[in-house]
């Protein structure tokens, strides 16, 4: 699979000359990971009539792509059942090594139900009728959304539904997701009634960066702009880039779908909930954004990365926004002796975008970090996202082939809170990814999952710990600092305080609001060391009196 980094791959064990029954026959296979790649393979091998003694399964990411691997054993028992397997083995693997092949999909589904079968001809039909053909790969290719969704809903959502709603949905599922890409988070919001063979639905298919939003929010903001709903489905999946879709369908309370003003009403009240937090999420990091900021975090990861893939990075982050413009900072990591001049020129020379600061590059090694501010003017552009590809056409055609390092830290964020999930069992996981996602961004990235584990922990028990009495400080030393938790009420002026510590130590925090008091998460040090004892204690008396 690394050779060729795409298909699936398949190994099996050597049979020894002398076998002793039962013999374990092990098979691997590895492949591009999506949602039902296990029951696939399992579906491959009770296809032939074997049952299956053993099995394991893993997601890894490998060159950049997510992988599954999965593990199999067959329990042989005699030679008879050898010889049978030996006869079969070919064809298993063969048709293992197909599955992501549409037409083997297809012989998978017949396996499993007819019925199913039809319906994703007709699916398959109806799409290839309706998109452009650039797309038709990410729909009906081996690892195209068609199968994925068929292979992660019930067999009785699929039966109920038009083929052509099926279709329909696929196709807007993926385009939000490219849409929230382009546009770097903005949410992306579709309503429209279907019919099913049981109900008239209002259907809703929501897509945000997971960092930004919840499923919490996004329920409690439709309840409100329906004025009381009844949800009759829901599913929420997130892609390994950090991308969640929400899909509902729901009615109203007395059991009919909403109509077009309703419709209307959704959208604009999740449009309003995504600015709100974007301004709250903006507005609390200025306290400490800035050139420093980015020197501090950004760039020396975005410098390992470069000498590590040998990939040019780009960051192009907002720094402002009104309605008639937003104004961002570009930063580009490039080989040692690239020039830019041209680059800053076509900027230069665009209609609606212009060229606000160019900073002195700075040289890392053999590297050299570019940093410009440019101001997008909004009558030039239809959205935000076409200011984004605007942005990085120029660059491309500049400089080449590079990595959009927002995208990687999207994928970095999905995979820390993996990791910290499995070691906090004892946390609620809605509550680990939204305490994971208050921390500041940079200080997520460049933080160990270790510590950031300590970190959400400590705000956990002061959350549990405040249902009694409030305040509550809890702190733990780590090796390059000390964290800390606070649950205080909103008529504490805890923020204050905290913003002038930032005099005397190394200082990150983040704030989550909760029913009439804040949790902040802090991380603090001096000299990259931890605090004492008393500099702790004159620490909570400060923050809390």
């Amino acid at each position: 699979w690394s050779n060729r980094g795409e298909g699936i791959h398949t190994y099996i064990d050597e049979i020894p000359e002398k076998v002793k029954y039962p013999f374990p026959m092990v098979i691997g296979i590895i492949a591009s990971d999506w949602p039902g790649f296990s029951d696939a393979v399992m579906g491959a091998i009770h296809e032939k009539g074997w049952n299956i003694y053993y099995e394991v399964g893993m997601v890894a990411e490998i060159q950049d792509k997510e992988v599954g691997i999965i593990i199999v054993v067959i329990r042989i028992d005699d030679e008879d059942s050898m010889k049978k397997f030996l006869g079969e083995r070919d064809e298993i693997l063969q048709n293992i090594r197909y599955i992501s092949i549409g037409s083997v999909a297809k012989r998978l589904l017949i396996s499993m139900e007819a019925k199913r079968l039809e319906i994703y001809s007709k699916v398959v039909d109806v799409i290839e009728r309706s998109v452009e053909k650039k797309i038709l790969p990410h729909l009906i290719g081996p690892d195209g959304e068609v199968f994925k969704f068929f292979a992660s809903r019930s067999k009785a959502y699929i039966e109920e539904r038009k083929p052509e709603d099926l279709a329909d949905q696929i196709i807007h599922n993926y385009k939000i997701i490219q849409r929230v890409k382009r546009s770097r988070g903005e949410v992306q919001v579709w309503v429209k009634n279907i019919k099913t063979t049981k109900e008239h639905l209002t259907g809703i298919t929501v897509g945000f960066f997971e960092k930004d939003l919840s499923l919490k929010e996004v329920l409690e903001a439709i309840s409100f702009a329906t004025g009381g709903m009844d949800i009759k489905y829901n599913k929420e999946f997130t892609t390994s880039d950090g991308i969640t879709v929400v899909r509902l369908e729901i009615t109203d309370q007395e059991g009919k779908p909403f109509g077009r003003a309703i419709h209307e009403r959704i959208r604009k009240v999740l449009y309003r909930l995504y600015r709100k937090r974007k301004v709250e999420r903006d507005r609390f990091r200025d306290y400490f954004g800035g050139f420093e900021h980015f020197m501090r975090a950004i760039i020396p990861f975005l410098v390992q990365e470069f000498n590590r893939t040998g990939i040019k990075q780009v960051f192009l982050n907002v720094m402002s926004s009104s309605e008639f413009y937003i104004d961002f900072k570009i930063l580009m990591v490039l080989p040692e002796g690239e020039d830019t001049k041209g680059l800053i020129e076509e900027i230069g020379k665009h209609p609606y975008l212009f060229i606000l600061a160019i900073h002195p590059p700075k040289k890392f090694g053999n590297t050299v970090v570019n940093i410009i501010d440019v101001r997008a003017e909004s009558a030039g552009f239809d959205n935000t996202s076409k200011m984004y590809d605007a942005l990085k056409e120029i660059i491309s055609r500049h400089i080449g082939k590079f990595r959009d390092f927002d995208e990687g830290m999207r994928k970095m964020d999905v995979m820390k809170i993996d990791t910290i999930s499995k070691m906090l069992k004892e946390v609620p996981p809605d509550l680990v990814k939204k305490l994971y996602y208050s921390i500041e961004d940079f200080y997520r990235l460049s933080e160990t999952e270790e510590h950031l584990a300590k970190l959400i922990k400590l705000g956990y028990a002061a959350m549990v710990e405040s249902r009694d009495k409030s305040p509550i400080v809890l702190y733990e030393n780590v090796s390059n600092g000390t964290l800390l938790a606070l649950v205080f009420p909103k008529d504490i002026p805890v923020l204050r305080k905290t913003i002038e510590l930032s005099g005397q130590f190394e200082l990150t925090f983040s704030r989550l609001e909760m029913p009439g008091q804040y949790l902040m998460l802090i991380k603090l040090s001096k000299d990259g060391n931890p605090l004492g004892e008393k500099e702790l204690e004159d620490l909570k008396s400060h923050l809390i009196e």
